[in-house]
């Protein structure tokens, strides 16, 4: 039974400066990594108000906005300047093995480390101001505000709220993004289930998808209107993982036969052709109809193909890459390609309109992963117009440019970089 606590919806009101920063950032295709130009902040010097001093808490006004980078490593996590790759601060941390967790508020990640989601201030971000924005800096820091959770937790935002699910206890806590990182910030409702390796999502309009607990994990995913009411649901689907948005709200989840489709309250099952075809890692973008996943038709062996699904078609193709990839390297970016990073050093743009190869770029020397996935390898993250490769082997981090197929920049670190994220600002 699902057990909806604390009901308290509120009708929010559309996020249109969030809206607005996030319009700029896309169109911020400038020279420096996760373009950091803006019109809109040269025109900000003459409004007769002046923002440019340091606020507690807020920040220093700064002329444009400073993507930063946040890389964990064992024993702490690295704030970058995503421009320079230099290091802007080394935080400590006593847990050896951290992940980061995108929460939809670009200022702010959550920091796992198997005891609770810690809030990390990447110390960039721009706030909309009438018809311009205001970017504004300060160090980034671990601001003390934590999310219990019992066991790992999973953090999904999407249509203006975060849902935190619980492993340990399976419950999953509603907040509204805008509010999450308020000072006691409590969650809207709290959906309970039974304690699984699971995952949920708010989907457009204010219905919940979440996964269906099993014996041995999920097994499925069930739609659930406000009040807790079943609107659909879906046990064809074994080994549920992972899960990806995609344009016009429409949702992905891997099986191990292929992928569930949401759209609203219906949920289609797109088959794999192959009897085994684990899609446990997916990738999308709201203004895509394309999803991006990983394909492995072996327990065993390492995966060479990867699938492009077409939320809007409800049909998917395989491709088959060179070689082996990464099991970090798949990723996909805000202009509509997936990213797939080989074992032999080398970064793979798709086309997923025609399924193909697009281009390859030279990153990294060839190299093996380590069996246990908690140790460093190389790692792929899309910002903006730009890709970030990590290099453990070396301590490097590696910035390309997609436009002009080439590495541009490259920062040593002082530790083996591990999970990485970051912020445009």
């Amino acid at each position: 039974m699902i057990l909806i606590m604390n009901i308290r919806y509120r009708t929010l009101a559309s996020l249109a400066a969030l809206a607005l920063v996030m319009s700029a950032c896309a169109q911020d295709r400038a020279t420096a990594p996760g373009g950091s130009s803006s019109p809109s902040h040269a025109a900000s010097s003459k409004h007769e108000h002046d923002h440019d001093h340091e606020v507690p808490g807020e920040g220093k006004e700064v002329g444009k906005r400073e993507p930063r980078l946040a890389i964990t490593y064992e024993g702490g996590v690295m704030v970058v300047n995503a421009e320079t790759l230099k290091l802007i601060k080394d935080i400590p941390h006593p847990a050896k093995h951290l992940r980061l967790r995108e929460s939809g508020e670009h200022r702010y990640l959550l920091l796992d480390s198997g005891n609770g989601l810690e809030t990390l201030d990447l110390g960039s971000y721009t706030r909309a101001h009438g018809d311009h924005g205001h970017s504004k800096v300060l160090q980034p820091s671990l601001t003390g505000q934590k999310f219990d959770v019992k066991k790992a937790g999973h953090v999904s935002p999407n249509a203006d709220h975060t849902l935190v699910f619980d492993d340990g206890d399976g419950s999953v806590d509603v907040y509204a993004t805008e509010h999450m990182f308020e000072k006691d910030a409590k969650p809207e409702k709290t959906v309970q289930l039974a304690a699984h390796h699971g995952n949920a999502y708010m989907l457009e309009g204010g219905n919940i998808v979440h996964t269906i607990p099993g014996k041995d994990g999920a097994h499925g995913v069930r739609v659930i209107d406000r009040d807790g009411k079943k609107l659909a649901e879906s046990t064809d689907c074994p080994g549920t993982h992972g899960a990806a948005v995609a344009k016009g709200g429409a949702m992905t989840f891997g099986c191990e036969d292929g992928t569930l489709l949401i759209k609203g309250d219906t949920i289609t099952k797109i088959k794999a052709k192959d009897g085994f075809a684990r899609m446990g890692n997916q990738y999308g973008h709201k203004d895509s109809k394309y999803v991006f996943s990983d394909y492995k038709t072996s327990e065993k062996d390492l995966a060479k193909k990867v699938a492009v699904i077409d939320t809007e078609a409800g049909t998917m193709k395989v491709i088959t890459m060179p070689t082996h990839y990464a099991w970090r390297g798949i990723e996909f970016s805000a202009d509509g390609h997936g990213l797939v990073l080989t074992q032999d050093g080398t970064l793979h743009v798709i086309d997923p309109e025609h399924g193909d190869i697009h281009k390859s770029i030279k990153v990294l020397k060839p190299f093996t992963e380590p069996e246990e996935w908690e140790k460093p390898s190389p790692t792929i993250h899309a910002q903006g117009h730009w890709v970030y490769v990590t290099d453990p082997a070396t301590k490097k981090v590696h910035a390309i440019e997609l436009s002009v197929n080439k590495v541009m920049t490259t920062g040593t670190l002082p530790h083996a970089p591990n999970e990485i994220s970051g912020t445009l600002g």
